[in-house]
């Protein structure tokens, strides 16, 4: 439990307690959403002058983003690198991704930011900074520079991400059912082929143009 004690030590010494205010502010978000929020409030729940929360994060946007960094970093997703390395990038990827979600102590730090940036877009644009940055720059290195389609790889990176997050919302968040319940292996196995698609197009699309090949692959590789 957060300490509320406005004389209590953590109010004397707020950067020694960043994490303390952080957790705070997990709570704060979680309870009343991004727009709702206050500096205040969250100074309050852990028990800190705000003028020490300013310090240290200056506005709430900049508190929500801090709290975004520490919970990717805590979860594993801001990783330097996820495995896009590899030769099986797409599954490697996508397991490393899901994993964390399978993990209670992984979700725990992930599924309130995400729940406070689906329900408020100026929290979204902040989310997106912090965690498509990172994603995007590793994806678009792992695209094939060869493979055709409008918007070339800056799309392909977002499809990517878009896919991925949108798998994780359904079956950990939103829990929409087959696929919430539905064996892990079996869901890497499904997105899996379209995940390589937006990597890697189809076989021979390298030379191909971006018409209606790349329309009719898509639906390939998504079926």
């Amino acid at each position: 439990m957060i300490r509320t004690d406005p004389d209590s030590p953590t109010a004397e010494a707020p950067a020694d307690h960043r994490a303390v205010v952080l957790a705070a502010a997990r709570e704060v978000f979680a309870e009343r959403g991004y727009r709702r929020t206050a500096v205040e409030a969250v100074a309050s729940r852990a028990g800190v002058a705000t003028a020490a929360v300013t310090a240290l994060f200056g506005d709430k946007a900049g508190l929500f983003t801090a709290l975004v960094r520490h919970s990717g970093r805590a979860a594993g997703l801001l990783e330097p690198d996820l495995g896009f390395g590899e030769r099986d990038r797409a599954a490697r990827v996508a397991r490393t991704y899901l994993l964390m979600w399978e993990s209670s102590v992984r979700r725990a730090e992930l599924e309130p930011v995400y729940r406070v940036a689906l329900g408020d877009p100026e929290a979204s644009a902040l989310f997106c900074r912090c965690f498509a940055g990172v994603l995007n720059r590793q994806l678009t290195d792992a695209i094939d520079r060869r493979v055709p389609g409008p918007g070339g790889r800056d799309m392909r990176a977002a499809l990517f991400g878009a896919h991925l997050s949108g798998i994780a919302i359904a079956r950990y968040l939103t829990r929409v059912e087959p696929l919430a319940t539905a064996p892990l292996s079996d869901v890497i196995a499904w997105i899996t082929p379209t995940l390589n698609y937006y990597l890697r197009g189809l076989p021979g699309e390298h030379c191909g143009a971006a018409g209606e090949h790349g329309r009719d692959g898509a639906q390939t590789a998504g079926s």
